[in-house]
């Protein structure tokens, strides 16, 4: 159930981050093709011409941009979406293992942060919902990424998702690595890992569902919050005199 659960998340994500860039795609787009057409039609006209407008007018007659107005129209949603993405370079002179330990970076692609707003136009009801956002940061070569989701029918449902990832290693060759060759218990440090160590990933989630979220007389509250725990770990036991190290599969 859990590893079924964890995949749901993973694709929900990809899902997520999937309609970020084409929302940024299709938007640059949009852009250029009208940039191009309103440069052919200047082409055409061979001049400019300029319009005297009467500042009263059109202070009466502007309307301050909104969340409901502002974005590209797509049928009868509003959507504004951006997105932030490079990639890293890594070189590392001297001890990896601290590097990782105290950072744990990687090279490769990274999704700085990425956003992703759905709005039903004013006086429409977009069908499903009315509005969507969904923004996430921290995904790619980071140790740790951030996705969360929020959808609504304001008269009938409210859904708040979050899903999170961490990745935590830990080999160090530090003081809880000793050697102890003239004592009753005999130890031999590993100058590489140390005794103790960690490379595990958690994943772990807080989703919310409320059902008739503005009805004053009854109303429906429902979570969930999966987590999930795993990855190799390396420890040490002492028995009839002696140290032993171990390898543990924590789940």
């Amino acid at each position: 159930m859990n590893t079924k659960i964890v995949r749901l998340l993973g694709i929900l994500s990809g899902v997520a981050l999937t309609i970020g860039l084409t929302a940024g795609f299709a938007m640059a787009q949009d852009a250029a093709t009208a940039t191009k057409a309103m440069q052919t039609q200047d082409a055409k006209d061979g001049q400019k011409t300029t319009t005297k407008t009467d500042p009263k007018k059109t202070a009466k007659t502007d309307k301050e941009p909104t969340s409901s107005t502002v974005g590209d129209d797509a049928g009868p949603y509003n959507v504004v979406g951006s997105i932030e993405f490079g990639y890293r370079g890594q070189r590392v002179d001297g001890d990896v293992n601290k590097f990782k330990s105290d950072l744990n970076y990687k090279a490769g692609p990274r999704i700085f942060d990425s956003s992703f707003f759905m709005k039903a136009k004013d006086g429409k009801s977009g069908g499903l919902f009315d509005s969507l956002m969904v923004t996430s940061t921290g995904w790619g070569a980071d140790p740790q990424g951030n996705l969360r989701i929020s959808m609504e029918s304001p008269k009938w449902y409210r859904f708040e998702g979050q899903y999170r990832r961490f990745k935590y290693y830990r080999f160090l060759n530090n003081i809880a690595n000793p050697t102890w060759l003239f004592s009753p218990i005999q130890t031999v440090a590993n100058p590489v890992t140390g005794l103790h160590g960690f490379d595990t990933r958690t994943t772990m989630g807080d989703f919310d569902v409320t059902i008739l979220p503005k009805n004053e007389t009854i109303r429906f509250n429902v979570g969930y919050s999966p987590e999930r725990y795993e990855g190799p770990s390396y420890t040490n036991y002492h028995n009839g005199g002696n140290d032993f190290w171990m390898l543990n599969n924590l789940k």
